[in-house]
């Protein structure tokens, strides 16, 4: 999550969006805001109605060598055939514009909208878990071909994140569980065989709110099933690092967890056999996965819990809309749970 004093100030009046949206065709007065999180996102369209998404972020919450390292990637896998939404270039032929303002850089993309449905777990069929499965499959077999060139910079690591992770937590009193919590799992990590077999560039946000069903979209555009078997569309990118392929995996599988124990349990299996189907899954993998879970899940936490503690630094309430100051209780309100779990 973005530092809320630049959720705050971003949002106040929509001036960074509307000035980054006019390096894009777009059709006037059909920018609206979406949402902000990691980054600000708003839709806009363009093209008689076609919709778009202008996504950008303040300087202090990422990096335009982070941003042009994504990009780099989405390009490289939608060359191999892969569904993902394709960035915009933009009225001046670049992939990011940058606008200068009182409360610092931004630097903002555009991308055109992904095809297909969004999906539900408690409404997924057999076939839509098995073909959720198969598209990350499909993306780790690109993912160790992928080879970044000399003049970018890599995606961030594993090791970084811990860095991150480490950094904030030092930052705050209290954190001693945390702390040791992420020695830990950095423990048991660097345990881990990581050759290219094992590890790679991973989504790592490999959920529900990020695939779209191409198969169901045609389907129901044609009344027809002979779309059977198309993959999933996928966006946002922007955590993308080099992982343990089973990182994403563990993310994937969390989408399944508010279901009835008896479901959820039938829906891994199919998410499973859906990548086995792809990507070799024999049945020491399967075990070792199922116990490796939990630890890969530790550190998505430990990676939550730094992002919500780095977010209200700086952030002074007087003067503060309601829903800031909303926003701010609920973030005390989620780490003080995590604190606990930690503990």
């Amino acid at each position: 999550m973005m530092l809320l004093v630049n959720m705050w100030l971003g949002t106040v009046d929509d001036t960074p969006a509307g000035q980054l949206v006019l390096n894009w065709e777009h059709e006037a007065n059909s920018l609206k805001f979406w949402r902000a999180s990691s980054n600000f996102v708003y839709r806009f369209e363009a093209d008689g109605g076609k919709p778009f998404w202008l996504r950008f972020v303040h300087e202090a919450d990422n990096s335009i060598a982070n941003i042009h390292a994504e990009l780099h990637y989405i390009i490289y896998l939608i060359e191999r055939g892969y569904a993902a939404a394709p960035p915009v270039p933009s009225l001046n032929g670049r992939l990011i514009e940058t606008i200068e303002t009182e409360q610092g850089r931004y630097y903002g993309v555009v991308f055109e909208q992904a095809e297909g449905n969004r999906v539900q777990a408690d409404r997924m069929t057999e076939d839509q878990l098995q073909r959720w499965g198969q598209s990350l499959a499909q993306l780790h077999l690109h993912a160790a071909d992928y080879e970044v060139s000399a003049d970018l910079t890599a995606r961030r690591s594993w090791e970084d994140t811990l860095r991150f992770i480490s950094e904030v937590l030092e930052r705050h009193p209290n954190e001693d569980a945390a702390i040791a919590a992420c020695r830990r799992v950095e423990q048991w990590l660097r345990s881990l065989p990581n050759g290219a077999e094992h590890a790679g560039i991973i989504h790592y946000d490999f959920q529900l709110d990020n695939v779209f069903d191409r198969a169901q979209a045609e389907a129901d555009a044609a009344s027809t099933r002979a779309s059977f078997g198309a993959p999933f569309s996928v966006i946002d990118f922007d955590d993308a690092m080099y992982h343990w392929y089973t990182m994403d995996i563990a993310a994937a599988l969390a989408d399944l967890d508010d279901l009835e124990e008896a479901q959820a349990a039938s829906a891994r299996a199919l998410f499973l056999q859906g990548y086995a189907s792809i990507r070799s899954l024999n049945d020491h993998h399967i075990d070792e996965l199922h116990h490796q879970l939990p630890l890969f899940r530790r550190f998505s936490r430990l990676y939550s819990y730094a992002r919500l503690l780095r977010c209200i630094e700086g952030l002074e309430l007087d003067g503060a809309p309601e829903w800031l100051i909303g926003l701010h209780r609920k973030v005390l309100t989620w780490c003080g749970g995590m604190r606990e779990e930690f503990s």
